[in-house]
């Protein structure tokens, strides 16, 4: 059976998976990779891609390139998301990657990233889905609210809030809360007493999880479908709250690497579970880069 590469270049991470696709199409995943490249760093104030984001983003990709011809895989499918489709300078990070790593990237708007996500966890978590669930996709610079049954989308939207986009938005605990809420109300405005299902994608969401279960090292295994309840991610925003950057990392559960941003993605999440008066939500590890798999196996 044929294997497929699926690359997803976020604003926070840089991240890889090769699978093989199965008879019945479902997938089996070969090797995953995951480097905190912050390609999207200072692009809210700037509006284009800094030039040592784009070298750290590169080196990953180099190394990408080398496991795939490695699995020599069939097909490679890689994306960008917020911080590229929100730059100046797209087009030149496009052709650097080209010519020193031979991959094609996609930019891709919001409602594709939507899609991809969906596709994603849905496939991933099928047998739990309701008739009414919303995929909330939590990224680097962006959220992306995906509202759906098993079969179908029936309303998406990607709004420009994301950890890293709100960390360097506004430092005031406070201020960034309002800021939250107000980018974020009139989605979910629309949204209130509709969702039956919440399923959460995302670094934010599934280093919640491990935090929760304090996972060391992190198990994908017991992140997905892990149901976690709001007065405990309450709880755990409190302890992370009061830590500095450094006491963070020494969290069990969280990547370094995060601990700079996770209070403002774990400020995002409880906006909406609090404003739909969710009480939990199940995590899903399979997201965008399992999407992008399911989309080619079309």
């Amino acid at each position: 059976m044929p294997k497929v590469a699926a690359i997803d270049i976020g604003t926070n991470s840089t991240r890889l998976l090769i699978a093989k696709i199965e008879k019945d199409q479902s997938i089996n995943p070969l090797a995953t990779e995951l480097k905190t490249t912050r390609l999207g760093a200072g692009v809210d104030k700037s509006g284009y891609l800094q030039n040592e984001a784009i070298i750290r983003t590169v080196e990953a990709l180099k190394e990408y390139a080398e496991l795939i011809a490695d699995y020599q895989v069939e097909a490679v499918r890689a994306v960008a998301t917020s911080a590229v489709r929100d730059v100046s300078n797209q087009q030149e990070f496009i052709n650097e990657v080209k010519t020193d790593t031979g991959i094609e990237v996609e930019i891709i708007d919001g409602s594709r990233e939507a899609d991809l996500s969906y596709l994603g966890a849905t496939k991933g978590l099928d047998c739990q889905l309701t008739d009414d669930n919303l995929v909330l996709d939590i990224g680097g610079g962006s959220t992306e609210f995906i509202f759906g049954s098993e079969t179908e989308i029936k309303e998406k939207v990607s709004v420009d809030v994301g950890a890293v986009r709100m960390t360097e938005k506004e430092t005031k605990l406070k201020s960034r809360q309002e800021l939250i809420g107000e980018l974020l109300n009139p989605v979910l405005n629309k949204l209130q007493g509709r969702v039956k299902m919440l399923l959460g994608v995302g670094g934010t969401i599934t280093t919640l999880a491990a935090v929760d279960q304090q996972l060391s090292p992190y198990n994908p295994e017991e992140v997905h479908g892990y149901q976690l309840e709001l007065e405990r991610i309450k709880r755990i925003l409190s302890d992370l709250s009061a830590k500095t950057i450094d006491e963070r990392k020494e969290v069990v559960g969280l990547q370094p690497e995060r601990a700079d941003i996770i209070v403002a993605g774990v400020r995002i999440l409880l906006e909406v579970m609090d404003n739909l008066n969710i009480s939990e939500i199940t995590v899903s590890e399979a997201d965008i880069l399992d999407g992008l798999i399911y989309d080619y196996c079309k």
